[in-house]
């Protein structure tokens, strides 16, 4: 599990300009727009369901479960 995260605080202005969203996967409430969430022209409001940091530790833990083990890279 990734460590918990804390809720930044959504600026009024950011709120009434992009309206907020909540992370389908850690449930906080973040600013809708492509700092927090990723692009997804497949959806209404183009924006993906999970946060960035959300979807970064759950590729993350796909790539160390699929490869083969001692060729886990770690980019720094």
């Amino acid at each position: 599990m990734r460590p918990p995260v804390s809720e930044p605080d959504v600026d009024p202005v950011d709120e009434l300009i992009f309206g907020v969203k909540r992370c389908s996967v850690c449930g906080r409430t973040l600013p809708a727009n492509t700092e927090y969430f990723a692009c997804d022209s497949s959806r209404p409001d183009g924006l993906t369901s999970q946060c960035r940091s959300c979807r970064r530790a759950i590729g993350s833990a796909r790539y160390r479960r699929r490869a083969p083990s001692g060729q886990v890279r770690l980019w720094i």
